[in-house]
């Protein structure tokens, strides 16, 4: 399996900041923000924080796995890479430092997860806690960044989503305003990466059960400590194209009871009757 030394999870440009620091800086702050809401459907005021256990528990992960566990010869060919990538001398002690410290020596700080805020508003913030890595704080940013926003994205338009239904239901069937949860499906699975949908997927879920990503279910056992004999998700027994021209008609009576869903329009439905 394709597994790169955890240290390429970062922008190119930031490889050189080491030296770039001013001389003495021990501590480096940071800080992941949303910054702006100009492109949220309608209704969105605020940003629901979400992911940010995510997100730091894959981080560990990566890193515990794909740097600390590897032999330090294996780990420094990172800066034979980055020497030719920039096309001159590299120093890359600081990552032999940083594998003999055996650690990613980060404080993070999080908003409690499920509230919301204004743009702007640092949902996490960084700083390093051993001297001599200050570095190491903003060279996080880029994966931090892009595993943190999506989860936030998806539970910000599901909860705008569900007050939507919930304001229409209540004006059209407030009878069955308990079918809300489900009325709103996700399908990250399709189209996504796998990291990506099970992302995504956990934000959508902030707000509706329903949902056809299946990995939401033990990614939010371990990334949040759901117990097992419990879902945070559900579905029906639903067909797809390949089965429904087959024989849809001939299986109904072989299905267990329960909610089923059907597609037919492939199908000589004319002909038949169920």
């Amino acid at each position: 399996m394709f597994r790169p030394n955890s240290l390429f999870y970062t922008d190119g440009y930031k490889i050189g900041h080491k030296r770039m620091l001013a001389p003495g800086t021990t501590r480096l702050y940071g800080t992941w923000i949303p910054r702006s809401i100009k492109h949220a459907p309608k209704g969105v005021t605020k940003i629901v924080s979400f992911g940010q256990q995510l997100a730091v528990k894959w981080l560990h992960d990566e890193f515990e796995e794909n740097f600390f566990k590897l032999p330090l010869e294996e780990a420094m060919e990172f800066g034979n890479d980055m020497a030719m990538y920039l096309g001159l001398d590299y120093d890359a002690s600081h990552f032999e430092d940083l594998h003999k410290l055996g650690y990613l020596p980060i404080k993070v700080k999080s908003l409690p997860e499920g509230i919301e805020t204004l743009p702007n508003v640092p949902h996490m913030t960084f700083i390093n806690t051993v001297d001599g890595f200050a570095w190491l704080t903003l060279y996080l940013e880029t994966i931090i960044s892009s595993l943190a926003w999506k989860p936030s994205t998806s539970a910000t338009i599901a909860l705008q989503y569900k007050r939507n239904l919930i304001e229409w239901v209540r004006k059209t069937d407030p009878a069955n305003i308990g079918l809300v949860p489900f009325l709103a499906h996700d399908f990250s699975a399709r189209g996504l990466s796998p990291w990506d949908m099970l992302s995504s997927g956990l934000g959508h879920a902030t707000s509706f059960r329903g949902s056809d990503t299946i990995v939401c279910i033990p990614a939010a056992r371990y990334f949040y400590n759901e117990p097992k004999n419990e879902v945070i998700i559900n579905s029906v027994n639903a067909s797809e194209h390949s089965v429904s021209t087959t024989r849809i008609f001939s299986i109904l009576d072989e299905l267990e009871k329960g909610k089923s869903n059907w597609l037919i329009e492939e199908y000589n439905n004319f002909n038949h009757q169920i």
